[in-house]
């Protein structure tokens, strides 16, 4: 019976992952040509639409709590948990505009590495504290000041646990001075772990925002002080 439903299960995922592809693909390819015919503002809205459209294809919906934590007019550094591929896709439905920090590479994967440039990805070599607070204290300069949101562990979790935060996520604070909003994602883990193939459709899937933490509560704590601070936030609203 269990193999049965094993198979069951991962002939639903590789159809729906070929149904999130070609929308992806569709998505992706329409978003460059507008963005390049200078319909720059169009952009967050497919952002916005592609990352429900992914969880709606699952027959899911993001349960989404504390919208009142922050503002349109305000730009944050958004920490979130990680433990799924779907975790962009779930903080690009509620922050569309955001701008995300990673890899330098991925801006070479052709359509979306462009992806990635329309939604002013910031791109930073293999040591992420090196180079960091230049890139994006630039960036403010020239007046593109955004909110920006990173993975604190790094990687994804294995057993469902939140692993310690990296120091990373620091540097680029005290680089922009932007208020901390914390995120916790839960049931992402249950969806889709990154050991497993297919996808658990019966776990609820909730984006959880955090209260803000101002910069000017933080400016004077040391970098452990700072890493157990958010560490503990995020957790306090998890559930494996």
């Amino acid at each position: 019976m269990k193999t049965v439903l094993k198979a069951g299960a991962i002939s639903f995922t590789a159809f729906i992952l070929i149904l999130q592809f070609v929308f992806t693909f569709f998505a992706a390819s329409l978003a460059v040509i507008l963005y390049n015919m200078r319909f720059k503002g169009a952009v967050p809205y497919f952002v916005w639409a592609w990352g429900h459209v992914l969880f709606f294809l699952m027959g899911k919906r993001l349960y989404i709590y504390g919208r009142e934590n922050c503002t349109r007019d305000s730009n944050y550094l958004v920490l979130v948990n990680h433990a799924s591929l779907y975790d962009i896709p779930a903080v690009m439905a509620v922050f569309p505009q955001v701008s995300w920090l990673g890899r330098e590479y991925l801006t070479r994967i052709p359509i979306f590495g462009q992806v990635l440039k329309i939604t002013h990805y910031i791109p930073v070599s293999r040591d992420l504290s090196r180079g960091v607070k230049k890139i994006i204290s630039s960036s403010i300069n020239a007046g593109e000041k955004k909110s920006i949101a990173i993975f604190p562990e790094s990687t994804r979790t294995l057993d469902g646990n939140i692993q310690q935060f990296k120091r990373g996520f620091i540097h680029i604070q005290k680089g922009t001075k932007l208020d901390i909003l914390p995120v916790t994602l839960n049931g992402m883990y249950r969806l889709r772990p990154k050991p497993r193939f297919y996808i658990n459709p019966f776990t609820r899937l909730e984006v959880i925002i955090h209260q803000p933490i101002k910069n000017e509560e933080i400016e004077d704590k040391t970098v452990p002080e700072i890493l157990e601070k958010t560490k503990l936030i995020i957790e306090s609203a998890y559930k494996l």
